[in-house]
This record gives structure tokens, C-alpha cells and sequence, in this order.
């Protein structure tokens, strides 16, 4: 057998061909004659450390292939025959290796890929070696030829092997290895131990390692080998712990917690930094952090809030009226009654100030000056006619004896100069001034209808079964519509128990299970039911069916029955209809113009500018769902703040202007602050909006409602805001809010049950996912419970205020309602850069809305449950039996801890004696028992009612009705 030298490298051993078969080759050569080819491709792709992998194969004149690896300083192991830690350590290595290697023949193509899977063929960990923190492999791109029957070790060849021999070292019972394995190594024959091969002992408290027991450094190991360790006890220094933490203002850079020997003091270089927030400095630690401690104890960092100097100059040619020198919060920003006037002197006009302190945000000592204009000669001429003086008014009297004469020739030569000429006048249009100009806050009559159907797309906007001929529903959701594009709509029909209007073919099922199988639903569904499947939300889920009118009611209560289709758990809904263009909608209406006092007073209420100046304005990443009619994307108050919009219909971002409603909504929950000092702004405006559109020409069903919900919940909104709900008829509910609070009780117990659980059922994702839902309480005036959407005190529900802060007269009240907000006369946002005002709960709650959004700014897993006791506790009391109504800044002071920061805000409104409400307690108290017939402010007529049940109700309602 041929012996071979190659540099750097030794012969580890050497085997037979003919012990071995399936050679991987290049054209007709093995591998093992081309280890040049394999080298190569090894060197270019596999990480240096890794490249000695493959053992060096040289072939003989012997029909002999002698394996070659790398020098060594410890003799090669075979992987196999490794134990304890040594097993450990290898393994982690091949599979570091393996790993190395795989990963590069992926990336690999071509001919190199080709050598390199051939190389890899036939791994076989009998023929792995380890030493020097490595692995090889022998016999590598070759199989044992099976056919021999020999064992795997009996054809390797001329192995140099040394003997090994246990070392043990025993940790005593002071200490314990950090790793067990650790205790028992095996080393080589004539290999000297170093401080590497000793094991790493943790001694027990009050002890420390003395040395081992003989000292194992430089021992030549010749056979087996015991060590102990020896211990010495130490006194034992009690710990103990300081904890850093940061008031508000700021915050710690750095470890906030550290331990220290009891009665030593804290190292100057160990106390961690402070960072002060914008406007705010570090003053000082709470405690003594310099004297000795001795018991665990907390230091916290107080922040004081910085102040800025604000001036205002009048220069010589005018002067201020009011203060001119101003100590603000840092970040203040100026509001109109902070500005002095300016009263120019005579012959000048102020025509403004060197930069505007209007909406100016404060962060430095800053000055304004007054800027002025020198008047032309003829109005300098008049002030000084219109000014003080004998001579002046000397010089009246004469122009007034003039004027006199003048009319009198003109009456005289022109008799029917003054006769009475009609002038066709304009009614005035109220407007708000701006920094562009006038603004009009008057807005026409929505025209219901604006939103065309779409078009081109006939499978958004036309009614159709989505069952394929395969009988499986389509892969996307579908809400059906209600008006399709030829202009057709749905048939609608009055509930006849007066509960509103629904569509009279079709139904709704929703499932309990969120893993049902739809397909195999609808498959028992249509094989026992004359029905079509025409929508669908898997979110949900749910589906739409339509079905004869005839047979509506007979196969929704068959369906609801238990048992008819075994194996799912279901329930059955009407799709109820909300339309906008109702009058008794909780959409809110235009109220027409409103006196100039009262623009903007919602703001006001509730304190949203304190709010900002002392918290924030909202956070860019908190996202706040508008569930809404569409919206006019375009409006200044949205600019590039629009994520995520959604038309449930079209299944895009195609959202139509809809009523001006969604408008208004969006405007007052995240709308822009730009025209704060003219009354117009959302309560979180540097939030992001989040428009879906679930009405179709004005018309939403329950489907669409709880789709668009649903919609919102599985795209990240922080906070859903829902301005709509199932509404009474009209007439109807004008008698249903003139009986006691009792039996509209007993209404709500019997009414919308299974649509109530349609909305607990979503309120449920809704939690789950920390998604906040604010609903409208409703416009009927009546019991709020009784609207199925508000039934859970998990969602937020808003009744509404007007500016005497006493509940709205349309205003939904009691029980349900757990929070109120301004709601009469709000002015907001409407389609085409215009705004107006509307009245409703739908603009109480938007209100909310945003606020809920400041919070989630400052507190993003805040939970419903800790926001409505917050608003409880925060909020101001107002006349009427309806909740507290918000006030922002108390609110978020709560939230962070700082209610020191706001004072007492918990005075009453007076209640109007004149006109006391019937009802006095609005979370369910001390209601009387008499029937009122009309709403408060008219006329009573009182009718004691001493069993008060549903069917006397509706037989007290059918004799109104006929008078």
C-alpha cells in the first residue's frame, strides 16, 4: 500500500474498494478520484470553518482509499463511541455542520450543485470522526456493499486510535456543576489536563471554592483520575434590592433595579440616568439617595413641567388691551382668548402680528409683536372728524343742516324718489370666520341616492346565488345587496309589532362555532329548505339566504327549532333595515343654523383642549374605525390620515359620499384640529381613520352592520365607532316613550332577543381582541335598552346632551346608556370641504369615540371595562336621567395617574324647575309607575297602570292609536 504525504494533514485510516459500491462520480470518475473538483466547490460556498467536513480521500495502486484529515493536537474520536458531554458538544457540531452544508447545496446549481449532492450522498455517522472541535466523515459519496455482511467498524482500516481514561471530579456537598455532565470527562493517554477540562462549580451560599483536591493542572493522564473540591466558608452579606423608577414627564435610562450590600451606599455610578420628556425637566429623586441602605426600597424621579414666557407688543403706534406678559405650560398652544386686542392710535390700522399666535404651540420664551398700517389721508381725516373736539362737532352741525337741505330738494324735485321699491332679499347664510376666509356652516338636505350603484362589476351589485355548480361557496365573502344596479331594491316590509322594517325574503344565520364547516352547512340546508345562498362573511361567520315571502317567518322559527340541522350550533335573524333617510333614525340631522355662541360649545364641554395641552393630541398608530354610510376622503379634516377604507359591497376601498353622515361622524371623532379657534375639530386628531361603509344607498341590514364591524375588528381598529342601531317606528315609539320605565322594561326583555345575540356575539371578538366598540343609544327617547346593540356594558353607549347640559329631548335614557356627550347643535365635517351642524346620539358618540382614542394613545391595552369606569368616575353630572358626560382632560388625567392636574369638575348642572323629567335616576332607580302620554315638555295625561305586562301594553297602545 502506497503511503502519501500531504502538508498540514495526517492518514487517519484507510478501506477496501471492493468493500464498497454506488460510487458517486463526474462522467465516468468516482468522486474520490476528483476530490480537487469537490474541494473546489467546498472552498467557494461553505463557511471556512467547516470546509475540513469532508476527509481527504487518496486512492492506491492497492484498489485502497486512505482517508487523510487534518492535523490534530488531540487523536480523532469516533463519533459513535462519544458519551456524556463529549456526545453533546459533537452533535451540535455535525448538526451545525450538516446544517452549513444543506443550506448551501439548495442555493446551488448546475455542476457544482451536481458534485456537491453526490459528495453527501450516503452520510454515515459510523464513519464521523471528532477532534479539535470538529467532525469528519470517511467513505463519503460511497454505500457498504450489503452483499458482504460485514459490520460497519470491520471495514475501516489501520485506525490510530489512542486509549482514553476517566477523569472524575466530585463536587462535595458545598457546591453543585452548573452542568452534571461536567463531572465526568475522558481524556487520552499522556494527554496533561489544563484549565479548560476543570468543571465550573456554583458553591452554596457562604462558601467559595478553595482549589481541588490533588490540583489537576498539568496532571499527565495515564489512568483514571479522581479530583474533590475544597471549600472555605465566608461570612455572608445580606442583599438589598433598590428599585428606579419614573414619575410621570420621563423616564429611566438605564437598570432600574440593582442589588447592594445592606448599610452600603449606592454608587454614583451605578444610579441610572434620567430623561426628561419634552417639556419637562428632572428635578430630583424622591428620597435620599446617597445615605446608606438598609431595607429594600424604590426611588422615583420627579419630573417638573417647564414654563414658557409668552409676550405680547403693541409698539408705539397702538396699545394692548388686556395682559401682555403670559407664564404657560411648555407645549401650550394659544387659543384666541389668550390673544389681547390691539387698538391702534389714530391714523394707524393693526393689520396683525409679526408671526400668528393663533393654534402657536409654545416651546420656547416667545414675543409678538403688533404690526400696523399708516391710513391714506382720507381715513385719517375721518378718524380725526369721528374723534374728540368743539370744532368737530361744530363742523357736524353744519354737514347735518346740509344734509338736510339736499333731501329736502331731492323730495321736492323727485317726489317719488323715496317711494317704496320691493327688493327681493336672501336669506342670510350664518357663517364662521377662517383663516381663508368665511366658511359656511350651512349644508342642503342630504339627497338620499347619491351613492350610484356600481357598475362594471355586476357580482357587487346585483342579487344572485354565490353557490357554484361544484355546491361550494366562493372563496371570498359576499354581502349581498340591497339596491342592485338596475335600481331595484330588496322588498321591505313593516315588522308588525312596530319594531321597524325588514327585509321580507331574506334571513340571516350566524354560527356560534368559528370553525364551522359553511360548505357542509349549506349543502343540508338547500336539500331541506327552499332557500338560495346569496352572501356570506366567514369573519363571522355567517350567511345570507333568500327565501319566498310567503315562507319567511315559518322557516326562520323552523330553523331556530333545535335539532333541525343536527351537528351545528346556529341561530336565525330577520335582516332588520336601519335607513338613513328616517327621520327617527339615530342618524342624526341637519338642525339648520345655529346662533354663533353656540358653535363649537361641544368642544368646550368637554374640555378636549386642556386635554391636549396636558396629554396628547392621539397617536398616529391608534386606529379608529368609522362603521358609517362612506365618506368624503377628500375633506381637509382627513388629509393622509385615511388607513385601511372599506366598502363591504365592492369589496375594495371604493366608498361613496353617502348622506354626508359618515362625514360628519368621522370629523368629530378624528376630523383634523385646523379650525379649532372656529369650533370645528375631532377629539383625536393626529389619530388615524379607518372609514367602512356599510349602507347601500342609505339602507344597511343586520348582515352589513356586523360585517363592516367584524371587518374593522380583524384589521387592528383600536376603537369602532357604531352612530347607528335598530330603531322603533316612529310613531310607534312616541307611544312607546310615554310608559314607566317598567314596562318598557318588560319590552326590552321580549324584544330583538335573537338580534341581541348577534351583537353579543361580535362584542365578544370585539373584546377578545381589545377592539372597543362605541354605539349610539339611540334618537326614540325611550328606555336605551330596548335597542339590541346596547344591551352589554361591554361597549361604550352614548346618550346625548344639548348645550343647557341637560339630556337631548330626542335622546335615548336610562339603563343601557353608560356615558353621555354632547349631541345638539354639533357642528362638523360635511361632503364637498363644507361643514354643519347636526342633532343626535350619532354625534355624541363619535365624541366618545375620539376620546376613547386619546386614551388608547396613551395606554394601548386600556380595557373597555376600565374606560367606562373611568368616564363614571371623571365624569360631569348633567339634568336629566341619562350618565355622566365626559370631560377629556379629567379623563386622561385619571388614566396616567395625575388627577392632581385637574380641579373638581363634579358640580351639577341646575335642573330646569320649570320642566322637571319624570324620570330621576338614569342607572335604574326610583322610576315612578304612571303612564305619561306624550314626551316631557307637552302635555301629560296620567293613567295609573298596577300590573303593567306586554299584551296591556299593546292594548294601552292600540287606544291611543285610535284617539
Amino acid at each position: 500500500m502506497d503511503e502519501h504525504t500531504l502538508y498540514g494533514k495526517k492518514k487517519l485510516c484507510y478501506i477496501e474498494v471492493t468493500d464498497f459500491t454506488d460510487f458517486q462520480g463526474i462522467g465516468s470518475h468516482p468522486l474520490y478520484k476528483r476530490f480537487d473538483s469537490v474541494y473546489s466547490v467546498v472552498k467557494t460556498n461553505i463557511d471556512q470553518k467547516y470546509w475540513d467536513f469532508l476527509a481527504h480521500p487518496i486512492y492506491s495502486d492497492d484498489d485502497q482509499i486512505l482517508w487523510y484529515v487534518r492535523e490534530w493536537h488531540t487523536m480523532p474520536s469516533p463519533y459513535n463511541e462519544l458519551t456524556g458531554a463529549e456526545k453533546i458538544k459533537y452533535t451540535e457540531i455535525k448538526n451545525r455542520t450538516l446544517a452549513e452544508y444543506n443550506r448551501v447545496l439548495s442555493a446551488l446549481s448546475g455542476e457544482d450543485k451536481q458534485i456537491l449532492s453526490g459528495a453527501l450522498t450516503h452520510i454515515d455517522e459510523d464513519f464521523m470522526f471528532c477532534y479539535d472541535d470538529k467532525i469528519t466523515v470517511i467513505a463519503w459519496g460511497m454505500y457498504p456493499d450489503s452483499q458482504k455482511h460485514i459490520i460497519k467498524g470491520g471495514i475501516i482500516h489501520d485506525l490510530k486510535i489512542q486509549n482514553k481514561y476517566k477523569i472524575e471530579f466530585i463536587a462535595g456537598e458545598y457546591g453543585s456543576f452548573d452542568n452534571e455532565l461536567d463531572g465526568i470527562i475522558k481524556r487520552p493517554e499522556g494527554y496533561s489536563l489544563v484549565e479548560a477540562d476543570i468543571p465550573h462549580i456554583t458553591p452554596k451560599s457562604g462558601y467559595v471554592l478553595k482549589s481541588w483536591e490533588p490540583n489537576p493542572i498539568n496532571v499527565k493522564v495515564n489512568n483514571t483520575l479522581v479530583f474533590t473540591a475544597v471549600y472555605e466558608e465566608v461570612p455572608v452579606i445580606e442583599k438589598k434590592k433598590v428599585t428606579f423608577s419614573s414619575g410621570y414627564g420621563g423616564y429611566i435610562n438605564g437598570p432600574t433595579e440593582l442589588y447592594i450590600d445592606k448599610g452600603s451606599c449606592i454608587s454614583e455610578y451605578l444610579i441610572p440616568s434620567c430623561v426628561a420628556d419634552d417639556g419637562f425637566e428632572f428635578e430630583r429623586w424622591d428620597g435620599d439617595i446617597y445615605t446608606p441602605i438598609e431595607n429594600d426600597i424604590t426611588f422615583t424621579a420627579l419630573f417638573a413641567q417647564k414654563n414658557v414666557k409668552c409676550t405680547f407688543l403693541s409698539s408705539d403706534c397702538g396699545n394692548l388691551q388686556g395682559e401682555s406678559h403670559y407664564t404657560f405650560p411648555y407645549g401650550t398652544i394659544l387659543s384666541v382668548d389668550s390673544i389681547p386686542a390691539v387698538n391702534a392710535k389714530r391714523g394707524y390700522k393693526f393689520i396683525g402680528w409679526d408671526k400668528s399666535p393663533v393654534n402657536y404651540e409654545l416651546t420656547e420664551d416667545t414675543t409678538f409683536t403688533a404690526k400696523y398700517e399708516k391710513l391714506p389721508w382720507y381715513k385719517r381725516l375721518w378718524a380725526w372728524l369721528t374723534g374728540k373736539g368743539c370744532l368737530k362737532w361744530l363742523l357736524w352741525l353744519l354737514l347735518a343742516i346740509l344734509l338736510i337741505g339736499l333731501i329736502w330738494l331731492l323730495v321736492y324735485i323727485w317726489p317719488r324718489f323715496f317711494s317704496h321699491k320691493e327688493i327681493n332679499g336672501v336669506a342670510p347664510i350664518t357663517q364662521i370666520e377662517g383663516p381663508e376666509g368665511p366658511i359656511d356652516i350651512n349644508f342642503p338636505e342630504p339627497q338620499i341616492g347619491e351613492d350610484v350603484p356600481i357598475v362594471g362589476q355586476p357580482e357587487f351589485g346585483k342579487f344572485y346565488p354565490i353557490v357554484g355548480d361544484d355546491g361550494l361557496l366562493p372563496e371570498e365573502d359576499i354581502i349581498a345587496p340591497i339596491i342592485d344596479n338596475e335600481g331595484d331594491r330588496v322588498p321591505i316590509i313593516r315588522d308588525p309589532d312596530g319594531k321597524g322594517e325588514v327585509i321580507a325574503n331574506r334571513l340571516a344565520i350566524f354560527f356560534e362555532d368559528a370553525e364551522v364547516d359553511l360548505n357542509a352547512f349549506v349543502a343540508d340546508l338547500c336539500q331541506n329548505y327552499n332557500c338560495e345562498v346569496i352572501g356570506m362573511d366567514k369573519n363571522i361567520p355567517m350567511i345570507q339566504i333568500q327565501v319566498p315571502e310567503s315562507e319567511r317567518v315559518s322557516i326562520r322559527e323552523s330553523l331556530n327549532q333545535k335539532g333541525r340541522i343536527s351537528g351545528y350550533n346556529f341561530f336565525v335573524v330577520d335582516e332588520q333595515i336601519v335607513d338613513m333617510r328616517n327621520a327617527s333614525s339615530p342618524a342624526g340631522n341637519l338642525s339648520g343654523n345655529i346662533s354663533q355662541d353656540k358653535i363649537g360649545w361641544h368642544l368646550k364641554a368637554v374640555k378636549v383642549n386642556n386635554g391636549w395641552n396636558l396629554f396628547t393630541k392621539g397617536d398616529r398608530d391608534i386606529v379608529v374605525a368609522v362603521v358609517d354610510d362612506g365618506i368624503d376622503s377628500s375633506h381637509e379634516l382627513f388629509k393622509d390620515r385615511i388607513v385601511k377604507a372599506y366598502n363591504i359591497f365592492t369589496k375594495d376601498n371604493r366608498l361613496s359620499k353617502g348622506s354626508g353622515h359618515g362625514t360628519h361622524v368621522a370629523g368629530l371623532a378624528v376630523g383634523s384640529d385646523i379650525r379649532f379657534s372656529e369650533g370645528v375639530s375631532g377629539i383625536a386628531p393626529n389619530c388615524s381613520i379607518m372609514p367602512i361603509q356599510v349602507f347601500d344607498n342609505a339602507y344597511a341590514s343586520t348582515s352589513s352592520l356586523a360585517s363592516g364591524i367584524m371587518y374593522a375588528i380583524n384589521n387592528g381598529a383600536d376603537v369602532i365607532n357604531a352612530s347607528f342601531g335598530l330603531e322603533l317606528d316612529s310613531e310607534f315609539a312616541r307611544e312607546i316613550s310615554s310608559l314607566p320605565i317598567s314596562q318598557q322594561e318588560e319590552l326590552a326583555n321580549i324584544w330583538w332577543n335573537e338580534q341581541e345575540r348577534v351583537w353579543k356575539l361580535i362584542i365578544e371578538i370585539a373584546n377578545k381582541r381589545n377592539a372597543i366598540i362605541v354605539f349610539a343609544a339611540g334618537n326614540n327617547h325611550i328606555l336605551a335598552k330596548i335597542c339590541p346593540t346596547i344591551r352589554s356594558n361591554s361597549t361604550i353607549n352614548v346618550a346625548a346632551v344639548d348645550p343647557e347640559y341637560s339630556d337631548a329631548d330626542f335622546s335615548n335614557f336610562g339603563k343601557g346608556a353608560n356615558v353621555s356627550a354632547p349631541g345638539k347643535d354639533i357642528i362638523s365635517s360635511l361632503p364637498g370641504n363644507n361643514y354643519g351642524n347636526m342633532d343626535g346620539t350619532s354625534m355624541a358618540a363619535p365624541i366618545v369615540t375620539g376620546t376613547v382614542a386619546l386614551m388608547k394613545s396613551l395606554k394601548k391595552d386600556i380595557t373597555v371595562d376600565e374606560v367606562i369606569n373611568i368616564f363614571n368616575k371623571t365624569g360631569r353630572k348633567v339634568s336629566g336621567p341619562i350618565p355622566p358626560m365626559i370631560q377629556v382632560d379629567a379623563a386622561l388625567a385619571l388614566l396616567m395617574g395625575r388627577p392632581d392636574l385637574i380641579e373638581s369638575n363634579q358640580d351639577e348642572y341646575p335642573v330646569d324647575k320649570k320642566d322637571p323629567k319624570p324620570i330621576k335616576d338614569y342607572d335604574g332607580g326610583d322610576y315612578n309607575n304612571d303612564i305619561i302620554i306624550g314626551t316631557p315638555h307637552r302635555e301629560k295625561i296620567i293613567i295609573e297602570i298596577t300590573d303593567p305586562n306586554y299584551e296591556e301594553i299593546r292594548r294601552f297602545i292600540d287606544n291611543v292609536r285610535q284617539r
